[in-house]
């Protein structure tokens, strides 16, 4: 998962996704479809990093997963608003919705 984020963070920043203007074809066809896995594989590693904590029984009572919970929600809170900020990449930001 950490290997696939890296690559599409690679490609996102070789691409300049928002901060250069394209057509609208190639925002169509290329910024938005990238911005959307990224978005989603973000999503997808703070829910393992999630699996992870759970797994190595750091949350043995109720009270430590709801603090577990409301950590990784403000960590997807701060990458999303980082990027909305620096970016301003809507599709990003509607999939973080989304989830």
């Amino acid at each position: 998962m950490l290997g696939i984020l890296g690559c599409l963070v690679c490609l996102d920043l070789n691409l300049e996704i928002s901060y250069e203007r394209v057509s609208r074809r190639n925002k169509w066809l290329i910024h938005h479809p990238i911005s959307i896995y990224l978005a989603w594989i973000s999503i997808a590693t703070i829910v393992n990093v999630g699996i992870v904590i759970y797994n190595l029984g750091w949350n043995t009572t109720k009270q430590y997963g709801i603090v577990w919970t409301v950590i990784m929600l403000i960590v997807g809170a701060v990458i999303a608003a980082i990027i909305n900020i620096k970016k301003q990449d809507t599709a990003y930001i509607l999939v973080f919705i989304l989830a």
